[in-house]
């Protein structure tokens, strides 16, 4: 080999060195989340953040991977995203996207992307202001894409689903003629977001009953509704991909009862009584929930494996109210860390410091920045990467605006 090509060699071996050493770098890049949720997709691989009419994926090394830019002149005028894994919904930020006309529904103000920036759906734009269509609009919250076929509109005491193929709606659960004798009080038994959840294609939520704080598990999936365990009366509910966890009030009225089913089981199997308060976490990897023993002054950390259905105990002596007075630290979540569990609390404050503790209940991290533990509290995706968390600061000047990168528990373990 003559000393040209030689050079020539070299210069290619170095800079496909140079490319694999850029690529496989990690960013220290904040993306701006502005009018929206962000998401984890990819089984926890990629996390998705809108900013206003573009989404960015960015990998657990926050590269930017992908982004989706959806045109401004096809959206409403005032709008907020939100995501999901079926991909994007747009609505109006006033939350119109309701209303009847000749004793019919219709949809306005909304639209829907898949992940590749295609519009799959769109109504008409609607002023919500105007004197004439104001009073038609029906409020809703938080819509629900469930799977390619159909969205739910939630208006609290209504669950509406909106059929994609032929445009047609579904009144599947009502309960307005039995609260219009509380008027305004009947707010409190509307279904609201904490107590809805999308899992596997399927929407999960809790029909509260009227002048009670429990109620059944109703399951939509295919254009359909059925309701869970023969109606039994639920506090709370939480699902990943594998079970169906609930709480039930236990039998003294001084705290609640886990139960768990597989989704395609009728019958419930109890996990563990507790006593409030406690924090309840779940992901696709476990269950887990925290309890403070008055007896020995320390609290313990509850996991149950949804695939061998086993319940492990783990202590936390330090945690107790001789060290922190009646402000102990609240459980945030389980992750596994090299594969070994962790526990995350959180002291009480806005912005409190985030303590990070091993199975011996020995405390290895202390984190003192900004952290969103969202998991499901998005209602849209159960994923998340075990060893990630999402650190964020807030906009000097816009307090509604965040900025984001992912970062890992594992960097702050001594």
């Amino acid at each position: 080999m003559n000393t040209k090509k030689a050079g020539i060699l070299l210069i290619i071996l170095f800079c496909g060195v140079l490319f694999l050493a850029t690529s496989c770098a990690t960013s220290d890049t904040y993306y701006r989340q502005d009018g929206g949720n962000e998401l984890w997709l990819d089984e926890g691989r990629l996390l998705a953040i809108p900013d206003k009419n573009v989404i960015r994926i960015i990998d657990l090394k926050n590269r930017l991977r992908k982004e989706i830019t959806l045109p401004e002149d096809r959206l409403p005028e005032d709008y907020k995203l939100y995501l999901f894994e079926q991909g994007i919904v747009v609505v109006d930020k006033g939350l119109h996207n309701l209303y009847i006309s000749e004793n019919n529904y219709h949809v306005s103000n909304l639209t829907m992307w898949d992940w590749k920036g295609k519009q799959v759906f769109s109504s008409p734009f609607i002023d919500a202001k105007s004197p004439e269509t104001q009073e038609q609009f029906i409020y809703t919250t938080k819509p629900y894409w469930v799977d390619k076929n159909y969205l739910i509109l939630n208006t609290g005491l209504q669950m509406i689903s909106f059929d994609l193929r032929n445009e047609t709606f579904d009144t599947f659960y009502d309960i307005t003629e039995k609260a219009k004798t509380y008027q305004r009080e009947a707010v409190y038994y509307e279904t609201r977001e904490e107590f809805c959840f999308i899992s596997d294609s399927k929407f999960y939520f809790l029909a509260h009953n009227i002048s009670t704080a429990t109620g059944c598990l109703m399951k939509f999936e295919n254009g359909q509704c059925t309701t869970l365990f023969g109606g039994k009366q639920l506090l709370d509910f939480k699902i990943n991909d594998k079970i169906i966890i609930v709480k039930e009030m236990s039998v003294d009225k001084e705290g609640g009862t886990f139960l768990y089913a597989d989704k395609n089981q009728t019958d419930l199997t109890e996990i563990e009584t507790i006593v409030f308060p406690t924090m309840e976490y779940i992901d696709n990897h476990t269950f887990a929930f925290s309890q403070y023993s008055i007896d020995k002054d320390l609290t313990y950390v509850y996991c149950f494996d949804p695939v061998q259905h086993v319940l492990q105990q783990y202590a936390m002596t330090d945690i107790n109210r001789k060290q922190y007075g009646y402000s102990t630290p609240l459980f945030q979540c389980m992750r596994q860390i090299a594969g070994k569990p962790y526990f995350v609390f959180k002291k009480p404050g806005l912005e409190g410091d985030y303590l990070l503790y091993n199975q011996q209940g020995e405390m290895k991290a202390l984190i003192d920045i900004n952290i969103q533990l969202k998991n499901f509290a998005n209602y849209t995706s159960g994923y998340s990467n075990p060893d990630c968390f999402i650190e964020y600061y807030i906009d000097n000047d816009n307090n509604s605006i965040y900025h984001l990168r992912i970062n890992r528990f594992s960097e702050y373990i001594i």
